[in-house]
């Protein structure tokens, strides 16, 4: 892993953390409160990893959700982002490594995520590190 970086889970939420990644979800489209971001974090299904440069700012993330299915213990990765100024060091790679281990580590069966297809990068990275790509109709029902 490259010197200007470290990939680390995070545990705990403080004022700089959850102001780095609102930073990091506005350019995602999404915004979070930190009492929401620390709920995340303490949730013992919830694996949230983070990028950090040597200054210790959040310049990534990427989520992992636990769950089990009747014949399946799997993951859902969700809001992989990496700051704009920081893409194409191979912080995206490095935090889904650090999923792939985590996954492993929990005995899980399996990984799940999507992707935009306009997130081209993101798409090539995931396929790139064997992740396959289903064709399937995707839906969501908003309680809200």
């Amino acid at each position: 892993m490259p010197a200007h970086y470290r990939i680390e889970l995070l545990t705990n939420i403080t004022i700089q953390t959850s102001a780095n990644i609102a930073f990091l979800l506005k350019q995602f489209g999404e915004e979070l409160s930190p009492d929401y971001l620390q709920k995340l974090v303490d949730n013992p299904l919830t694996a949230l990893f983070v990028a950090l440069d040597i200054n210790g700012r959040i310049i990534g993330m990427a989520t992992m959700i636990t769950f089990h299915k009747l014949d399946k213990y799997k993951a859902l990765v969700e809001d992989v982002v990496v700051d704009e100024r920081h893409r194409r060091l191979g912080i995206g790679k490095e935090l889904m490594k650090a999923i792939i281990n985590k996954a492993k580590e929990l005995n899980l069966d399996t990984i799940h995520l999507t992707s935009r297809p306009e997130r081209v990068a993101a798409n090539i990275l995931y396929q790139k590190m064997g992740f396959k790509k289903y064709e399937t109709n995707y839906y969501k029902y908003d309680l809200h």
